[in-house]
């Protein structure tokens, strides 16, 4: 296990020097409107919370100095946070999300796994844009962008890349260094609730323009974030008739 070039530790060493305690809080993320500690929400089933943070709209921005925020990265030594649909700061504005991401950041500084050369993960839905910051720019779901064509009439590969350049920089700007895309879903039926997710039905096609995404999002962006590809394997590859009726969060 030897350190690198400058000097910090590899990760076998950060591994190695890490407790049971620490490694289970690498392996979590949590959406950090949880961290506001609400009592109707930590009252709440597991089943019916991601619901109700759903609704939770705005909120001043978290800081390192809140008891939740506090016990998530001092004691639980948390490796990860994002902000779910519609999950914003108040006022609404990158400002804002980058306060309340460095409070964040400095938080995990000062957890008991000493953070420095472990930053946290901030994670968002960027899909087509920073889509939870108000007055972002928005681009097409991935059906309208695998709908483009070039002049050549061929898929646009370049113009996803540079979309996907645009959400990532947009992201960074609020402090996000994680974006949970491009979604590899090949929907194969129009009646699946999240068609418009995927790129489209050709499985050629969503593997070209996905791996445009993430070379925007992770080069052409230059800046640091990483790509995610998601959701399941098969997701979008529903049959009619297969879902139960007892389908439920």
């Amino acid at each position: 296990m030897l350190s690198t070039e400058d000097g910090q530790k590899s990760p076998e060493e950060i591994v190695a020097q890490m407790t049971l305690e620490q490694k289970l809080g690498q392996i979590f993320q949590v959406d950090w409107r949880s961290l506001r500690s609400s009592a109707i929400v930590d009252a709440l089933p597991l089943s019916w919370a991601q619901p109700m943070l759903s609704k939770v709209t705005g909120n001043a921005p978290l800081t390192e100095s809140s008891a939740p925020v506090k016990a998530a990265f001092t004691e639980g030594c948390l490796a990860s946070v994002l902000g779910g649909g519609g999950a914003h700061p108040d006022p609404n504005a990158p400002h804002a999300w980058r306060e309340q991401a460095e409070a964040l950041q400095r938080a995990a500084d000062r957890s008991a796994l000493g953070r420095a050369e472990l930053p946290l993960l901030i994670a968002n839905d960027s899909v087509h844009g920073q889509a939870n910051l108000h007055g972002a720019t928005l681009f097409q779901h991935h059906i309208g962008q695998g709908c483009m064509r070039n002049a050549q009439g061929e898929p646009d590969v370049e113009l996803v890349e540079e979309l996907a350049a645009l959400a990532a920089r947009e992201s960074y700007a609020c402090g996000i260094n994680w974006v949970f895309s491009p979604c590899l879903a090949v929907p194969q039926d129009l009646r699946w609730g999240r068609t418009y997710e995927g790129f489209g039905e050709d499985p050629e096609l969503v593997g070209s323009l996905g791996a445009a995404e993430v070379r925007g999002l992770q080069r052409s962006s230059g800046v640091p974030v990483m790509a995610c590809a998601k959701h399941w394997v098969g997701d979008g590859g529903t049959a009619f008739g297969s879902g139960g009726e007892d389908f439920a969060w």
